[in-house]
């Protein structure tokens, strides 16, 4: 199977990177204020990607067609199936976090932070990389991918204590885990 096959295979997972460095951008220069309009956008770009997994899983997919990059994904029904509930969940994290950001329980810091959808999303491209994974490295690229954007995720309530406290824990876990 040729580059540009491969590259078909995974259209989702680039669809979702390209929009969370396009997001990352705009999170950057437009500061919080443009949180709640990224947050949509996000969920409508998930919303996109569960969209064009449907042909695929609808006809049912197995077989060498499914390899890409040499077999270091693997593109079948299964894979399509998790890619689907993984992106529904996300559009679920989506549409509750700015309750929870202008509620109690976020503490004196109020207000949604722009960086959490484009985490979000990193997050989730990193779990469609481990559920196509058909390789260790893969595996290891598609987990380290969802472990950075969780770390910076748990410890997103920057005066929060217990926030910073999850934060820092979940990375040193992490770190001596590898």
């Amino acid at each position: 199977m040729d580059f540009v096959a491969s590259f078909v295979l995974i259209a989702p997972e680039l669809q979702l990177t390209v929009a969370a460095l396009v997001f990352l951008l705009i999170a950057a220069w437009a500061g919080d204020k443009a949180a709640r309009g990224l947050t949509a956008a996000a969920a409508a770009v998930l919303f996109v990607a569960g969209l064009s997994l449907i042909p695929a899983l609808h006809t049912g997919v197995d077989g060498p067609d499914t390899l890409a990059f040499g077999g270091l994904l693997k593109v079948d029904s299964f894979a399509l199936f998790a890619k689907a509930l993984i992106y529904l969940a996300g559009i679920a994290c989506l549409l509750v976090a700015p309750q929870f950001f202008d509620s109690e329980a976020a503490g004196v810091e109020r207000g949604m932070r722009a960086e959490y959808p484009v985490l979000v999303l990193f997050a989730i491209v990193g779990m469609s990389i481990m559920v196509s994974a058909n390789d260790f490295m893969a595996l290891y690229l598609g987990l380290e991918l969802n472990s950075l954007a969780a770390y910076v995720l748990a410890s997103i309530l920057r005066r929060d204590t217990r926030s910073a406290e999850a934060g820092l824990k979940y990375f040193v876990l992490g770190a001596l885990a590898s």
